[in-house]
């Protein structure tokens, strides 16, 4: 019998201390979730190259950089960087690509990563842009993407066997984003 009292105490005080976590957090959750909806994440460029740079202009170590076509099977306007690093945080990729739009300008940067790398890929991403804005389930796997970034739209796609590795892409819409900067920054009216 005292068993059964001290466990309904128990739960009572437990769900007294639950319900009034509840009530001091509310307002203050209720701020944090506002706060959230409204956060935006910055992403002005990947290894200190610009988004909406010319590719004649991409300097590394104090030099140009010598971007190579990659041989890509359906994907022809693919570069890389010979001697690139491959390492991010902990992750190793197996490739780094390089894309520019009609007038050479840098607009995307894929990243295609061993699946064994994963949790540690995603653990980057969230720990830099907070979870995913959306999952998207797909035929062999899912996409995660992240809408939550001012200048890219971040994609990671998980594939299902027997394929053994993941993308990550960091789109931008370079035209896009500087015609809204100039917008938003109209002071005639």
């Amino acid at each position: 019998m005292k068993k059964i009292s001290a466990l309904i105490v128990s739960t009572l005080l437990i769900t007294s201390i639950h319900a009034q976590k509840r009530k001091t957090n509310s307002s203050s959750s209720f701020i944090v979730e506002d706060k959230k909806e409204n956060t935006n994440f910055s992403c002005p460029d990947f290894r200190n190259l610009k988004w909406g740079s010319l590719k004649e202009s991409l300097m590394m170590n104090g030099s140009l950089i010598n971007f190579q076509r990659a041989n890509v099977k359906n994907d022809t306007t693919a570069y890389f960087i010979p001697d690139d690093n491959m390492v991010i945080g902990t992750v190793v990729c197996r490739n780094i690509y390089y894309y520019f739009n009609a007038a050479n300008k840098l607009v995307k940067v894929k990243l295609v990563v061993p699946k064994i790398h994963k949790g540690e890929m995603k653990y980057i991403l969230v720990s830099k842009f907070e979870d995913p804005t959306n999952i998207y389930d797909l035929a062999n796997g899912y996409q995660t993407v992240w809408n939550n970034i001012d200048e890219v739209r971040l994609v990671m796609t998980y594939f299902e066997d027997p394929i053994d590795f993941l993308t990550v892409e960091f789109m931008s819409d370079y035209d896009l984003n500087e015609s809204k900067k100039i917008n938003k920054s109209v002071d005639d009216f």
